[in-house]
């Protein structure tokens, strides 16, 4: 099944999802003034968490990456100890697994997703 869900609202979903697990956050925005700054191409989100970096790629099931985006994970995915993904809502499972190995303190496991979540991934069971 294809979940139908724009890439800023999922984008929002693991966003919040990352922070309800304690997660930092830096999301590159796609303003021109940014991209000339970083780079365009850039991945979407950089989390962060003790010893753990993260380059996520957002994409809506049938979005595509350019191949300056290709590129940056290419290169990313050499960095000894970075973890890069490219993920789309069917990910969600993946999504949970990855970003939840560590949960935040007080937050019990197995919490409902964050608010914004798409009401078809509150629904699933995972």
């Amino acid at each position: 099944m294809t979940l139908a869900i724009a890439e800023k609202d999922f984008l929002r979903t693991v966003v919040e999802y990352a922070e309800l697990h304690g997660w930092m956050v830096h999301h590159v925005l796609e303003q021109a003034h940014h991209a000339k700054r970083i780079g365009p191409g850039f991945p979407d989100l950089v989390l962060a968490k003790r010893n753990r970096v993260v380059f996520a790629e957002l994409k809506a099931e049938k979005g595509q990456l350019s191949a300056v985006q290709q590129e940056w994970l290419a290169v990313l995915r050499t960095v000894r100890g970075a973890r890069t993904f490219l993920w789309r809502p069917s990910d969600w499972p993946e999504i949970e697994k990855v970003l939840g190995e560590y949960h935040r303190p007080g937050v019990a496991e197995g919490q409902a997703p964050p608010r914004h979540v798409d009401p078809e991934l509150r629904r699933r069971s995972w």
